[in-house]
């Protein structure tokens, strides 16, 4: 029997059940034939493909790659392998593995759509290069102690690590105008977001761009692809000129607050996925959370600077004050002495270190300042003001007076709080002055003369005993002090009265006389 020998028929049938796309042009670079395989990625149906050249189907295919490898196997009659990335007139584009044969009648081209791996391997490459931006922004704000730096660090590593055609860090001051903090990217193309510089938020060339929808609303905004949105129709021409397509602006945050964005540009439509989005999230959180750090340790350093400042004042009030100021802890050992306690006391700051301030009161006085004391401590911030003496180095006393706070429940103080300061000179004058007074009454009151003292206007300052019982005899009471001697006397009597303490007044008053006006005479 004879072997029968496969025919166009059987040829078309194998092919058509085929995988893999298979498509021949003659050589007028019309299709002839093509499966069913090819027409399901061709983006035609069969009759839009047979009879019609790959040019009128594919305009521009005669400067591609592909095209050329077409041509020389058509011409030299040699196959050409070669793997593709073919953009169809629709705008989107697959990946081929080709194998290209030649025949006499054109060339017959095998096609393995290879557009899923190479999609998988890029969204694989694409995770790891956003696993290490990630990874690299976290060591920086673990690292960088300065804000400036870290954002464009953060920059830097969006280009460099994320490959990223563009990043900007924009922040917004209090009335909503933006300020780049950082900009990077391939080229020039930073030069295009200093165009936001000065802008306010709500500017029309702002507003609907995802960076004004992110200050706007707090959350994230994203636009696949650029030169489709109407949001970014004024910034077209940069950005077809930069190769942007697709554009993510995330918000920054302080304490709740949106203060600015960080922007990510990329030259592929649809870049910005499901897992884009989610790390890349995680870059904003991780940025806001250091801009917080940042703030919360400038406000740390200012609490710091202020807390030394008011330290110091306070020393320097505390030190160089001619008062002595104690602390003492609730059971009345000292744990601070003003350097005016040592000058006073004689004792050096160590010696009174951790002493009991009972000792150091006179025994008299003790038992009343540990009463007062009791009292206070019963009542938070209550005081009262004392006069004691307290013991100098030498074994002698010394005067005090001054006020014992309880500031026990004062942050940074927690201690009996004692303000005094040394009255040992003023005391001594005033227990001379009483001392005096005492010696003057007994020196008038011993006498039977009558003594007083009147003023210019007649009114008594002062008389002793004999005078004020004279007084009450004659006149049934004695003179109140202050009162006018003559009211009542008869008109001789107080002229001539008055005469008299003119008289005696002029004798006194001499240039070394230390007497003021006053009228002496004997019972009579």
């Amino acid at each position: 029997m004879q072997e029968k020998k496969p025919g166009s028929q059987d040829f078309h049938f194998m092919f058509d059940h085929m995988l893999e796309g298979v498509q021949i042009l003659d050589r007028q670079w019309r299709y002839t034939y093509v499966n069913d395989a090819l027409v399901g990625y061709s983006r035609y149906s069969r009759q839009e493909l047979l009879g019609h050249t790959i040019m009128e189907c594919y305009p521009g295919i005669e400067q591609t790659e592909v095209f050329a490898a077409m041509k020389r196997c058509m011409k030299l009659l040699i196959p050409e392998k070669l793997q593709n990335e073919f953009t169809f007139p629709d705008g989107s584009s697959g990946h081929f593995e080709l194998s290209i044969q030649p025949f006499d009648d054109g060339i017959f081209i095998f096609s393995v759509d290879r557009t899923q791996q190479v999609m998988a391997s890029e969204k694989l490459l694409k995770a790891n290069r956003l696993y290490a931006f990630n990874s690299a922004i976290n060591h920086s704000i673990v690292q960088i102690t300065d804000r400036e730096e870290l954002l464009s660090n953060a920059c830097r590593i969006a280009i460099e690590i994320g490959a990223f055609k563009m990043a900007v860090i924009t922040l917004m001051d209090p009335d909503g105008n933006l300020h780049i903090v950082s900009a990077r990217g391939e080229g020039q193309v930073a030069q295009e977001a200093v165009k936001y510089a000065g802008m306010h938020k709500d500017d029309p060339l702002v507003r609907d761009t995802p960076t004004g929808k992110a200050l706007r609303s707090g959350k994230h905004a994203v636009s696949n692809d650029v030169l489709a949105d109407s949001g970014m129709a004024q910034w077209k021409e940069g950005l077809v000129k930069y190769g942007i397509r697709s554009s993510i602006s995330f918000p920054l945050s302080n304490f709740g607050k949106t203060i600015g964005v960080i922007g990510f540009h990329s030259g592929i439509v649809g870049f910005f996925d499901e897992q884009e989005v989610f790390l890349l999230s995680e870059v904003a959180t991780d940025l806001s959370f250091a801009l917080e750090a940042f703030v919360k340790a400038e406000k740390y350093d200012a609490a710091n600077r202020l807390i030394e400042a008011n330290e110091k004042r306070f020393r320097a009030l505390i030190e160089k004050s001619a008062d002595m100021k104690t602390l003492a802890n609730r059971e009345g050992r000292l744990f601070y002495c003003s350097p005016t306690v040592t000058k006073v006391l004689g004792y050096k700051a160590e010696e009174l270190q951790d002493r009991l301030v009972f000792d150091l009161i006179h025994p008299d006085d003790r038992s009343d300042f540990v009463k007062k004391r009791n009292k206070i401590l019963k009542k938070a911030g209550d005081y009262f003001q004392f006069q004691h003496r307290r013991l100098h180095k030498n074994r002698k006393w010394v005067w005090c007076e001054g006020t014992l706070t309880n500031l026990l429940h004062e942050p940074g103080v927690e201690a009996m709080v004692t303000n005094l300061r040394d009255i040992t000179d003023k005391k001594a004058a005033e227990l001379q002055k009483e001392f005096d007074a005492s010696n003057q009454y007994a020196l008038i009151n011993n006498t039977s003369d009558l003594m007083w003292s009147v003023d210019k206007n007649y009114r008594l300052i002062t008389a002793n005993e004999p005078f004020n019982e004279l007084v009450t005899l004659t006149r049934g009471a004695a003179i109140p002090k202050g009162s006018k001697i003559l009211e009542g006397a008869p008109a001789e009597q107080a002229l001539l009265f008055q005469k008299s303490c003119v008289l005696i007044t002029r004798s006194l008053s001499g240039p070394k006389s230390r007497f003021t006006p006053s009228a002496r005479t004997k019972p009579s």
